[in-house]
């Protein structure tokens, strides 16, 4: 995980453990809970991990562009 993706996640545990004095959120339970409610951005994160090279290569090597 990055570092901003761990900064998330402690912030999440201390935030739900502030005064939480029936049980305890630890970081399994903090991560599980932000992957079962978050809606990603397919588009958004395809975009962030685009090989430019292999993108070309891809677009290059099809037959019509439209």
């Amino acid at each position: 995980m990055t570092p901003d993706s761990w900064k998330a996640v402690e912030e999440l545990c201390a935030e739900a453990n502030l005064g939480f004095e029936g049980g305890n959120i630890n970081y399994s339970d903090a991560i599980n809970e932000m992957v079962l409610s978050s809606k990603v951005d397919v588009k958004a994160l395809q975009l962030k991990h685009t090989d430019l090279r292999r993108a070309l290569r891809a677009m290059a090597g099809k037959k019509s562009w439209t």
